[in-house]
């Protein structure tokens, strides 16, 4: 679908590289190696989401580094644009009639950031009537794919419901920070 939306292949790379790990900065001979493309069209395009205000570029000694620009006003829009087209969110979407009955599927701040400040954290929180085995298979197909560890957690809807009332700090801490719905209504989920 993105490949559909954006025209040239290097600028959904680059989107790609970017944005599946917010914390990245690298040179253009590094970024140009690592999605493998041409160095002028990868110029081009960066030159293209710099003006658009989605990149940021800093001068290093004759070396220019480009990153996110996590101030742009599209950056969630985008993050959760490529973050359901590739990645966790591609596995769990492409797999989700096979694991179970899924009533909300939902990627948390630390797995957009891949930040984890408490061992508390977790990348992904799934609802619903799940079936384990698949849930677990999923997930490690994406961590192979991403290439890092996945955090996640699964419950019912009885017990989301109650720790939701109960204003369990672990549910609040999830809904009241970013995330990306991949799986349901965010309006009956915040409910």
């Amino acid at each position: 679908m993105i490949d559909q939306l954006f025209v040239s292949k290097v600028r959904v790379k680059l989107l790609k590289f970017f944005f599946l790990d917010t914390s990245k900065e690298l040179h253009i001979r590094g970024i140009t190696r690592k999605i493998d493309e041409e160095i002028n069209a990868v110029r081009r395009e960066l030159k293209n989401l710099e003006s658009a205000s989605i990149l940021r570029k800093e001068r290093r000694g004759n070396r220019l580094y480009y990153k996110i620009n996590k101030d742009c006003p599209i950056y969630y829009e985008l993050l959760g644009l490529v973050n359901k087209e590739f990645g966790l969110g591609r596995t769990i979407l492409d797999n989700k009639d096979h694991l179970g009955e899924v009533r909300y599927a939902v990627l948390t701040t630390a797995y957009l950031e891949n930040h984890h400040p408490s061992p508390y954290d977790v990348d992904i929180l799934i609802i619903g009537n799940l079936e384990m085995k698949n849930i677990s298979s999923a997930i490690k197909s994406a961590e192979s794919s991403i290439g890092r560890e996945i955090r996640y957690t699964v419950m019912t809807e009885e017990e989301f419901d109650f720790r939701k009332k109960k204003r369990d700090s672990f549910i609040s801490n999830i809904l009241n920070r970013q995330k990306i719905i991949l799986i349901g209504d965010e309006n009956e989920l915040m409910s």
